[in-house]
């Protein structure tokens, strides 16, 4: 960034911890996949699946660890 004109460049780092629930896993998923992957006719066959899967942990607290990093500078 230096090199095309930028001052004060910097690197910024944060972690933090989100909870979430069998929905936003869902979500999470169908938007990391291509529809290739799981066509629209097989998704009410996947979230039954995921869900049955998460049916053990339900009243419990899921949480996604969130790693956030920024490149940042100043013209």
């Amino acid at each position: 960034m230096r090199a095309a004109g930028f001052a004060d460049v910097a690197v910024l780092e944060h972690r933090y911890q989100a909870d979430v629930d069998a929905d936003y896993a869902i979500g999470h998923l169908y938007s990391a996949m291509d529809e290739d992957v799981l066509p629209t006719a097989r998704r009410p066959e996947f979230e039954e699946g995921l869900r049955r899967a998460l049916s053990p942990f339900e009243g419990m607290r899921m949480r996604e660890d969130v790693p956030v990093t920024a490149l940042v500078g100043r013209r």
